[in-house]
């Protein structure tokens, strides 16, 4: 074995670690410092020809691959197998003429959106600009342009791809069809992307921000948001936010430290418009932040605030077809004003409109939904974990009469991983299709750290 890893050097541009060696645990780590991993081998990636190197390796072996990026959405370890690590692929290339980008396998959305931004285009990028963007997308993909023009997973064109014998291939609507439809929210099932050809839109700028009450107003937030959120053009994306405001760079001063709720949208049209939607919004006695105003799509992720720091935590996610008064009560019950509730923030994200019945062939499953509901806690302690998961399964009983009969590989984290769960992603003939072209394209399953979808017997 001494030898062949050798061979495997000889071949990388980047490196090959295996336990034990110095920078080891460092190319493993995820973003979620909960999640440990601990690969055969530990393949740092700097060129396709690299990725293709180390699938090879894997596949003549025998051994299972998996892939990571920033490790945002990484739902299972890559223990005993060959992990690849694409972080250091962050190449865009934009294309202003057929206005696409070819998108790196490492590259985060800030990158994507830096380099379509010189010609006045925008991606469909996450509300996280640090996550990864192939990654992401490959899950489905949703941000603040969903109910406009749907999830990022409708915008790609096409793909380079590695296949789990090691040949690498491109994609596109005339060349191996079948396989980029499966990869429009697929997942990594089908092979390692080392390059994502994603469509690209006129976006320059939009009206954007929150504002921001004391979690004791939650009941009349949510009922003011619930009423506002009935009737609005698609160019408008919002969500309700319940958050413990953090120390973070970003995070305004009078939220740090304290329990709020908050009002969050982002409109993509005209200006006054935009000023009129979220005057509701507003209007509310307990003002405590108010952010909206006119951003450059650069600084879009200011809107959500998130952390960008690595950090251990549990998330739970799930997929409403509509925010009923009764649901509003169940989520105020467990999660509302004097609950003592762990959670760092929950968020409700309206994305109706969004992923309209034919706009993306694969099926996900989003037909239907209005809310996607995504929630995290920090857990840097052992117990703390034990506390988040009692508090997830508390969550998800009381919304259980309101929740979709569908899910999404966005909203589903490290602990679900259930293939039935994973099945319930996709609409039925489409889950088929898509185990079909497993089996032709990775029939023994070496892409299974994911959310997996096994090959068609």
């Amino acid at each position: 074995m001494r030898i062949e890893l050798g061979l495997l050097r000889m071949c990388l541009t980047g490196t090959v670690l295996t336990p034990g060696e110095p920078g080891y645990e460092a190319e493993c780590r995820s973003w979620n410092l909960a999640m440990h991993q601990r690969p055969a081998f530990a393949v740092s990636a700097r060129t396709e020809q690299d990725v293709a190197a180390a699938v090879r390796f894997a596949y003549v072996r025998d051994l299972p691959v998996g892939v990571m990026c920033t490790g945002h959405g990484l739902p299972r370890p890559c223990d005993d197998g060959v992990l690849i690590n694409t972080g250091g692929m962050r190449g865009v290339r934009v294309d202003p003429v057929t206005e696409t980008a070819w998108v790196q396998a490492g590259a985060r959305w800030q990158d994507v959106i830096d380099a379509a931004q010189r010609y006045g285009l925008a991606p469909l990028s996450g509300f996280a600009a640090h996550d990864g963007a192939v990654g992401s997308t490959l899950d489905g993909g949703m941000g603040w342009l969903v109910r406009r023009y749907g999830v990022s997973a409708a915008s790609v064109v096409g793909a380079r791809v590695v296949l789990a014998d090691g040949e690498l291939v491109e994609t596109g609507e005339s060349r191996h069809p079948e396989l980029v439809w499966a990869l429009r929210g697929g997942g990594g099932n089908f092979g390692v992307v080392t390059e994502l050809r994603l469509r690209l839109y006129p976006v320059t700028e939009v009206h954007g921000g929150g504002v921001y009450y004391p979690l004791d107003h939650a009941g009349q937030v949510l009922e003011v948001y619930r009423e506002w959120v009935r009737e609005l053009p698609p160019e408008i994306s919002s969500s309700v936010c319940l958050m413990r405001g953090g120390s973070d760079q970003g995070v305004p001063e009078p939220l740090r430290g304290r329990w709020v709720i908050g009002l969050r949208a982002c409109h993509s049209g005209d200006r006054q418009e935009a000023e009129r939607l979220v005057k509701p919004l507003r209007s509310l006695p307990g003002v405590l932040v108010d952010s909206f105003g006119l951003l450059p799509y650069a600084r879009i992720a200011e809107i959500a605030m998130l952390r960008t720091d690595p950090n251990p935590h549990v998330s739970f996610g799930m997929l409403l077809p509509e925010l009923s008064e009764a649901a509003c009560a169940a989520l105020l019950m467990v999660a509302g004003p004097g609950r003592r509730a762990p959670y760092d923030h929950l968020e409700l994200r309206h994305i109706g409109g969004g992923n309209p019945p034919g706009e993306v062939g694969s099926g996900l499953g989003l037909q239907g939904v209005a809310f996607a509901l995504h929630s995290a806690m920090r857990t840097p302690v052992a117990d703390e974990v034990a506390a988040a998961q009692r508090f997830y399964s508390r969550l998800a009983r009381g919304l259980a009469p309101f929740a979709g009969e569908r899910t999404s590989l966005n909203v589903l984290g490290p602990a679900n991983t259930d293939p039935d769960r994973v099945r319930r992603s996709y609409r039925d003939d489409h889950y088929q299709r898509l185990q079909r072209i497993k089996g032709m394209y990775d029939p023994h399953n070496v892409f299974r750290f994911n959310h997996n979808i096994p090959p068609a017997a």
